[in-house]
Formats: C-alpha cells, structure tokens, sequence
C-alpha cells in the first residue's frame, strides 16, 4: 500500500492513516517495564488489554442492570466478561496481530461505561466527566472509531437536548 507516500531507504511502504497512539503506548509501556518488543510481549500486551476491556463489559452490564459494580457478583455481567474474555474472534487477533484496532477496543468499553454513567447521574459527575473525556481524546488518538464514536454522541446529545430542552 502507498498511503500517504511513506516509504523507507529500503522500499518499505508505510500505512499512515490512523492516528499514532496506538504505536506509542505499546511502546512507552515495554520502555517503563524495559521489555525488549517481542512477538510474545506484544501478545501479552494485547491479552492485558483484552483483560481490561472485559472488566468494562462487566461493569457496563451491572450499570444496565443497575446494580452496584461489586457488592456482589452479578451473574449476567459475569457471563458477558467470559464472554468477551474468550471470544474465539477477540483472541486470535490479539494473540496474531497488532495495529491500532488492538488498543481502541478498551477505549471504546471505557468511553461506554463512562458515558451511561455521566446519563445514569445526569451529567453532574465531575469524576466521570474528566474520565470520559480523556477516555474520549485517547480514543480520537488512536483510531477512527474516536471519531466516529466522538460524532455519534455528539448528535444523540444534540437530539436529547432539543426533546428535554434543557439549553
């Protein structure tokens, strides 16, 4: 592919449309940990974030269910999380691949739960604002699914906005 005209001294073609995020945080976390970047450090980095994205399944389905995160385990949110957790398709790109779709996921889960949160509490949470929107910037970074995601929030708010009229 010779996107963006990116190429190399070797005649190596680079694919440039996504944003960078992606490729620096893998990259930042094996410099603080001093973990050379090998096939089996990127894999593991994936399955972390896989891991992580599963829990923010669990919590969006107990936030559904509105229950309290972890009073007690909730067995629909459980079962979600193993689902996730061990989806054929998930893991075998995790396990074979890397590119920025790999670390978009766990924003995306984040960006949801903190969006039904900021909805649940009315928008008044000063905590889950400051998380979804960082959630948010990470999320444009790292993908094009942040701004799509980004655009379809931003219409379904203008849309609630208008029918409760609360401008």
């Amino acid at each position: 592919s010779t996107t963006g005209k990116m190429v190399d001294a070797n005649g190596n073609y680079y694919y440039v449309s996504h944003p960078q995020f992606a490729y620096i945080f893998p990259y930042l976390v094996f410099q603080l940990l001093h973990v050379k970047a090998t096939v089996l450090a990127i894999e593991l980095f994936n399955l972390v974030i896989n891991f992580i994205s599963a829990l923010f399944i669990y919590l969006i389905i107990v936030t559904l269910r509105s229950r309290k995160s972890f009073d007690r385990i909730d067995w629909f949110g459980l079962c979600g999380f193993i689902v996730y957790l061990f989806s054929a398709g998930v893991l075998w790109f995790q396990c074979n691949t890397y590119m920025s779709d790999m670390l978009v996921h766990l924003f995306f889960v984040a960006a949801t739960y903190f969006l039904l949160q900021l909805f649940i509490k009315d928008g008044t949470s000063r905590k889950y604002f400051i998380l979804y929107d960082a959630t948010l910037f990470l999320m444009i970074y790292t993908s094009w699914l942040g701004i799509f995601f980004t655009f379809s929030v931003f219409l379904y708010s203008a849309i609630r906005l208008r029918k409760e009229k609360i401008y």
